[in-house]
């Protein structure tokens, strides 16, 4: 199924994490990550989804993006792009299979430290789970967390913050072991709960919002956040 309790979120970084049921592998090669890959960055392309972060694994996907075309279009990215994938995969590997997910959450994360919390874990994930790594690294991954001298985080800056904050709030949220449905500070907490309390107002945009609400939950119906990340090209 689907989760659809963020899927009207616009602008806000989003964290993706899907795991196949049973931890089976659904990336058997270089080809399969390939082909996924490729699907994604099409697919994101189309969708107006900016892929700020990213890490496939032999049963994982798991990402930090930005929806801005449309409600609800980074479930219809994940969910077409995984649709022309298993089709190919049962084409090459000659026999159809049901891949069921035991774990498929979206959960908005605050575009700052967490955001950079959240880029250094999806980008630590190959080496804590023990995915074979050759000398340049995890080919099938994003880079934006590698660290430069002056102790920033080189291509985060865009979120803020140092490497020292970063990690103090990964450590924090420990996302190995905890289950988030939202990530961020309290304040932002509060005001993610007070969007979800407001589903007519997120879907229906005419006229001037905030003549009827307050200006606080009107901010969450616009843009709050600017385009950040990058678009993954097509070749």
């Amino acid at each position: 199924m689907v989760p659809n309790q963020w899927q009207l979120l616009s602008g806000i970084p989003l964290y993706l994490s899907l795991k196949i049921l049973d931890n089976k592998p659904v990336f058997l090669d270089d080809e399969d990550f390939s082909r996924y890959l490729a699907l994604l960055q099409g697919r994101a392309n189309r969708y107006l989804i900016t892929i700020h972060s990213f890490a496939l694994l032999p049963s994982q996907v798991h990402l930090l993006a930005s929806q801005y075309l449309s409600y609800g279009s980074l479930n219809v990215l994940i969910e077409s792009v995984n649709q022309a994938y298993f089709e190919y995969f049962n084409r090459k590997y000659g026999f159809q299979v049901n891949l069921q997910y035991a774990d498929y959450r979206i959960s908005p994360v605050e575009a700052n430290a967490y955001a950079q919390a959240v880029t250094i874990h999806i980008e630590s994930l190959a080496h804590e789970l023990g995915v074979h790594l050759s000398q340049q690294g995890y080919n099938w991954q994003s880079q934006e967390s590698q660290y430069q001298s002056d102790n920033q985080v080189s291509t985060l800056n865009r979120w803020g913050g140092s490497k020292e904050q970063a990690i103090k709030v990964l450590n924090t949220l420990q996302l190995n072991e905890k289950v988030h449905s939202i990530i961020g500070s309290k304040l932002f907490i509060h005001r993610m709960e007070l969007r979800q309390q407001l589903p007519d107002l997120m879907q229906h945009h005419t006229g001037d919002e905030c003549g009827y609400v307050t200006r606080s939950v009107c901010d969450l119906t616009q843009n709050e956040y600017p385009v950040v990340g990058y678009y993954l090209e097509d070749d």
